[in-house]
């Protein structure tokens, strides 16, 4: 079942421990993580690292390693260290590993001649039996 933004920013929130279990965050900290939460989502759909078309509707497989993604980035503006940048590009690689599709794909045939390189003449190569 998909998942909303507004979910999104109450687990954000939680995460980074504004508020906990049961509380609610200030207007002023869920403006600010949802406006952080659209200019990700603005990037990251620009980068072709996920699509999310619709912010209400978060895939479930998205869900949590969206959110880890942003607990990283937002992290020093609520107090926490600065997440490194290969650890960004590994929870970037996170969201894309969740995203692929895994369906088959179609194989290309390819010419013998091809498969074996090109023998030319200079290589006993005999144009009569291949």
């Amino acid at each position: 079942m998909p998942r909303t933004k507004q979910e999104l920013i109450d687990n954000l929130l939680l995460d980074l421990n504004v508020v906990g279990l049961g509380q609610t965050a200030s207007n002023e900290e869920s403006d600010f993580v949802s406006s952080n939460i659209n200019s990700t989502l603005a990037e990251l759909n620009a980068r072709d690292v996920v699509n999310v078309l619709d912010e209400d509707a978060i895939e479930d497989a998205v869900f949590q390693p969206l959110n880890d993604l942003m607990v990283a980035r937002l992290g020093p503006s609520f107090g926490r260290p600065p997440a490194d940048q290969p650890t960004l590009l590994l929870l970037e690689d996170r969201i894309k590993e969740v995203t692929r599709h895994s369906g088959t794909r179609a194989t290309l045939g390819t010419d013998r001649l091809l498969r074996q390189g090109n023998r030319g003449p200079h290589r006993g190569f005999n144009p009569v039996t291949g």
